[in-house]
């Protein structure tokens, strides 16, 4: 996730980050316009728009070149005041179906962010080269400069999916995994099958005396950590627990995800040694999709994190 922080254009990077930040948005902290790396974004972005405006509106090279760096210019400026605005009012509005695309997520609320920075810096743009820099506008430059927009917002996301993607685990790292930690990961499943009727929605969301068994037995197996949770909804998390005995700030390199098991490989600078940790999460049959306070949750999660073997 640390280099998702670091995709940014120009214009759109800078409006996309106001955005998020006013209407707090879960992807504010990723977004930043002081730590560029993806600076080729920018450059592509400008290009693309410059020979979109060469080849719709019949005007040199040079001259679309300067009005492509001064439009996005101005979109910049105009998006750091108006964005935080519209992200304000917006974002409540479009919330729920935001977080009910794949239960939300940082891409997806990028994307849908950025769906709108670009429907706006085209009306802005478009104004600018008509009635600043006297362009003649049709239907089909209207057109295809929105095509453009669209196309340098796609820019942006890939560069932000690439800067978050997480490569699955080779099958021989897993098929090691799966025979090393065998006895523990066949805990987890026991764990995350006797758990429905012992987490449940509101306080206490679980039984701590039949955690603290799980936790022993764990112990003896030499876990590096446990973790329990539970899910109120098929899109919303209510508690997830995990003892985290060595402190934060993990990152994921390696992933492998089925239908009910997600299993990571977890490195970080301050410590040495890789971990694995392997989620089962086990649906609660008929659970409330909203359940009430004492009622058994939608699904249950069980997170056993171990050593690299």
């Amino acid at each position: 996730m640390r280099r998702f922080g670091k995709a940014v254009t120009g214009g759109v990077g800078l409006t996309v980050w106001a955005v998020a930040a006013q209407a707090d948005m879960p992807m504010a902290p990723f977004i930043g316009w002081t730590r560029i790396e993806y600076w080729w974004v920018i450059v592509a972005a400008v290009g693309i728009e410059a020979a979109a405006i060469h080849w719709l509106f019949a005007v040199d090279w040079g001259r679309a070149a300067r009005l492509s760096l001064v439009v996005n210019l101005v979109t910049a400026g105009i998006g750091a005041v108006a964005y935080p605005f519209l992200g304000m009012f917006l974002y409540p509005v479009l919330a729920p179906a935001v977080l009910g695309l794949s239960s939300g997520g940082l891409l997806v609320e990028a994307g849908v962010a950025l769906v709108f920075v670009a429907l706006f810096d085209w009306l802005v743009e478009l104004a600018l080269l008509a009635l600043i820099f006297g362009l003649a506008l049709r239907w089909y430059r209207a057109l295809g400069f929105l095509v453009t927009n669209v196309a340098t917002a796609a820019l942006l996301y890939g560069a932000l999916w690439y800067a978050q993607y997480i490569p699955p685990l080779k099958e021989d790292e897993l098929a090691r995994i799966e025979s090393v930690y065998a006895e523990e990961i066949a805990l987890v499943r026991e764990a995350a099958e006797d758990m429905p009727g012992h987490g449940y929605y509101g306080y206490p969301w679980i039984d701590h005396a039949w955690r603290a068994a799980w936790v022993s037995r764990a112990e003896a197996l030499e876990f590096y950590d446990l973790g329990f949770g539970i899910r109120v909804s098929p899109s919303r998390f209510h508690v997830m627990y995990v003892n985290d005995l060595h402190g934060g700030g993990w990152s994921v390199t390696a992933r492998t995800q089925g239908d009910a098991v997600m299993i990571e490989r977890l490195t970080r600078d301050t410590f040495p040694d890789a971990v694995y940790r392997y989620q089962v999460v086990r649906d609660v049959p008929g659970a409330r999709d909203e359940p009430r306070p004492g009622e058994d949750p939608a699904s249950v999660a069980v997170v056993g994190v171990f050593k690299a073997p």
